[in-house]
């Protein structure tokens, strides 16, 4: 609201002629002359340079009628000569800049100046403006002169057309060293200043407020908080304050705080609301300023909250991906489910994205592109249209239907390079000469290996829990590993750490475990023979006794559809073929190549069921007989 206080004043004090420096002499109206023919703002008045013609001779009103509410409006009548007001802005209070703006007298051109107090230089012109306003004899005008931060603005107009008119002209200028003071006016030749109006730019009165917060919550669990503000922002309410009251309408819940009051100083708070039963609420509220209420707020209380529950990769392929979900938990009455895909990351789930009739856990969603990243979530929804959305799960599907990618755990004997190899720069290990083996018998199909098998390691330092399983796992996902090959036990056999078969069945019995909920297939293949005696006697006949008790303890894992037994024969060979070991455990290069083609009888047809396999133990084709276990 805009509130105007009108200054009657015909403003008829006599013209002033400045006198000789250090006298009042011809100085009226309470001026005071300083030192020199320079003068200065000195208690909210202002004496003018006798080289400036700007601030000549013309007097500021008593700072007692001064505007300090940033505009000030002038309504004057033109009379038959001289120069209409001048508005001056007076900042920097400890310097005594000051702005001025006027009409000059001749061609009425509009300028807007800067005069510097405490250096009692001449004026700087800011902005001004040739063009010629035409006043009329004793026609009234309006002056209207406003600071927005930096920036000082003087509009002039036909009095019988302000404010909604047009502006016969304005000047604008911004100017950073500009700081709010205080707006004087000045008297010129032969013009009658009719009034003064003084704008105290206050907030406008409230039409309304608004209601707004969360539409869904939990029983006996305070909300999200709802926020009241009075509308237009900035407004104050007709009655100040006005009290509001929220109210759910008989639902048996309570508002904190239960009234609520907005003033002027005080133009929006927050309010929460705590439902004591499940069910829809209504929730809205009331006030004592005579506003206009806004609508209702429907809000859905839960019994408990509602908890998604877990997505895991079941399987993967060139045009099909696999999903499982855990259930989710609490919520009211029947939950239902929606699955949702997208190839772009942090997507929204809505109906473009939406995957059609899947609805239940369990996600089989084919004819999806090769060799694609895919986002996948889940939402559920209880019987009060409560919903939880899971975050987004990324899968890529496998580049071909021709590709075998094959991941690897295991020790040092997967990876052991033979010393043989050293001088010629050969890297051959068990693990890739039967990658090896696999692509000269796989045909068009490409196959990729994903070794993480690493020197030393124990069942134990295999368990899920571990960062190197739990890395060894993430590359197989984002490889899209299909099977995963298993060789460990050498070092539980140590007598060092003689870990007992039960506890490798029990380590075991995990890292399968996990791997088969994660939609992997294993392939089991029993640990190698290691001679007594070597590596300082740490093996022994125990460790080899050991050994064979493993084995037996992971024959009860093997299922057919998802673990499988491999290699059962390597431990035998090489207690007869010791020669082909380099240190009593580790294989030379000829051992590499007989425990490659051990693996790979032993697991061919569970990943190649092609027919006859050819391969002997240099990794040269030739016909073979493969076994299973």
């Amino acid at each position: 609201m805009t509130e105007l206080q009108i200054i009657n004043d015909t403003f008829s004090r006599a013209n002033t002629s400045v006198g000789a420096a250090g006298t009042t002499t011809g100085v009226g109206n309470n001026w005071t002359d300083v030192a020199g023919s320079q003068y200065n703002i000195v208690s909210n008045k202002l004496n003018a340079a006798n080289t400036n013609n700007v601030f000549r001779n013309w007097l500021l009103r008593p700072a007692s009628e001064d505007c300090t509410d940033q505009r000030m409006v002038v309504k004057f009548t033109f009379a038959s000569s001289g120069v209409v007001p001048l508005i001056l802005l007076r900042a920097n209070s400890s310097t005594y800049d000051a702005y001025a703006f006027s009409y000059i007298n001749g061609n009425r051109r509009c300028f807007i100046y800067r005069y510097n107090g405490s250096a009692q230089t001449s004026t700087t012109l800011l902005q001004g403006s040739d063009t010629g306003v035409s006043f009329v004899q004793g026609t009234q005008y309006v002056l209207d002169a406003k600071v927005v931060g930096t920036t000082l603005t003087v509009s002039c107009y036909i009095a019988t057309n302000y404010p909604d008119g047009a502006a016969i002209q304005t000047v604008s200028i911004v100017d950073t060293a500009l700081t709010m003071g205080s707006f004087g006016l000045s008297h010129s030749f032969a013009v009658t200043h009719d009034q003064v109006i003084t704008y105290n730019e206050s907030a406008p009165t409230s039409t309304g407020y608004t209601f707004i917060g969360p539409t869904s919550g939990i029983v006996n669990t305070a909300s999200a908080p709802f926020t009241l503000a009075l509308t237009p922002a900035g407004s104050i309410p007709p009655v100040d304050p006005t009290i509001f009251t929220p109210t759910d309408n008989g639902g048996g819940g309570s508002f904190s705080p239960s009234s609520i009051q907005l003033s002027s100083s005080t133009q929006q708070v927050t309010v929460t609301y705590t439902p004591s039963t499940s069910g829809m609420k209504t929730l809205s509220t009331s006030n004592n300023g005579g506003l206009t209420d806004p609508s209702s707020i429907s809000y859905t209380a839960s019994a408990q909250q509602l908890v998604i529950g877990t997505i895991s990769t079941v399987s993967q392929g060139p045009t099909l991906i696999s999903l499982s979900a855990t259930a989710a938990s609490g919520g009211t009455g029947t939950l239902t489910y929606q699955w949702y895909r997208s190839t772009v990351a942090s997507f929204t789930p809505g109906a473009d994205n939406i995957i059609s009739s899947a609805t239940s856990l369990i996600l089989s969603d084919s004819n999806l592109l090769a060799d694609t990243l895919y986002f996948y979530k889940l939402r559920v929804t209880d019987s009060l249209s409560v919903t939880a959305t899971t975050g987004q799960y990324a899968i890529n599907t496998r580049a071909d239907a021709l590709s075998l990618t094959l991941g690897f755990i295991g020790d040092s004997i997967s990876i052991y390079t033979p010393t043989e190899l050293a001088t010629t720069g050969g890297t051959i290990n068990p693990s890739s000469a039967l990658q090896n083996m696999l692509s000269i018998i796989a045909g068009s199909r490409n196959v990729t290996l994903v070794n993480a098998a690493a020197s030393g390691q124990t069942t134990a330092n295999w368990l899920p829990a571990t960062s190197q399983f739990i890395n060894a796992k993430t590359a197989f996902t984002s490889m899209g590993v299909t099977h995963v090959f298993i060789m460990l036990g050498a070092n539980d056999s140590k007598d060092s750490l003689s870990i007992s078969p039960t506890t490798y069945l029990s380590n075991m019995t995990s890292i399968v475990g996990n791997l088969t909920a994660s939609g992997f297939k294993v392939i089991l293949n029993m640990p190698t023979y290691t001679l007594p005696g070597s590596f300082s006697n740490d093996f022994s006949e125990m460790s080899t006794a050991r050994i064979q008790s493993y084995a037996t303890q992971l024959l009860t894992l093997i299922n057919g559809t998802s673990v499988y037994l491999g290699d059962t024969k390597a431990y035998q060979y090489f207690a007869n073929h010791q020669n082909e070991l380099v240190d009593g455990v580790h294989p030379k290069v000829q051992g590499v190549h007989s425990l490659a083609r051990l693996w790979l009888q032993a697991s061919a047809s569970i990943l190649l069921p092609l027919g006859p396999l050819y391969v002997n133990q240099n990794g040269v084709a030739k016909s073979i007989t493969p076994y299973r276990g």
